[in-house]
C-alpha cells in the first residue's frame, strides 16, 4: 500500500460526497459533509453528537439471520443515537 493510502481514501471519499451533495438538488448552504475514519457506528454517533444532529440518515444492507431486522452498524446507530435515525433499504 502507498504511504499516503489513508489520505487518498479520505480525498476520494470527500470528492464522492461532494458529487452526491451537488446531485441531491438541495441548496448547497444546507448541506455539510464530513469524512471520518474508524469504527462505523462509533464515528457516526460521535459526529452526530458533535454537530447536534436532528436526524441521521443511513442505508442498511440486506441482513443475515443474525442481524435480520437491521445491519449491525445500522442497529447500533438506531439503538444508541440521541436523535432520530432514518434507515433506507435498497
Amino acid at each position: 500500500m502507498p504511504a499516503d493510502f489513508d489520505a487518498q481514501q479520505r480525498d476520494t471519499s470527500a470528492e464522492a460526497l461532494q458529487i452526491v451533495a451537488q446531485e441531491s438538488g438541495i441548496e448547497p448552504s444546507r448541506i455539510s459533509t464530513v469524512v471520518r475514519q474508524g469504527g462505523i457506528y462509533h464515528e457516526i454517533l460521535e459526529e452526530a453528537a458533535a454537530m447536534k444532529a436532528d436526524l441521521i440518515v443511513m442505508t442498511s444492507h440486506r441482513p443475515a439471520m443474525r442481524t435480520y431486522f437491521l445491519g449491525s452498524n445500522a442497529g447500533h446507530v438506531v439503538r444508541y443515537a440521541k436523535c432520530s435515525v432514518l434507515v433506507v433499504r435498497h
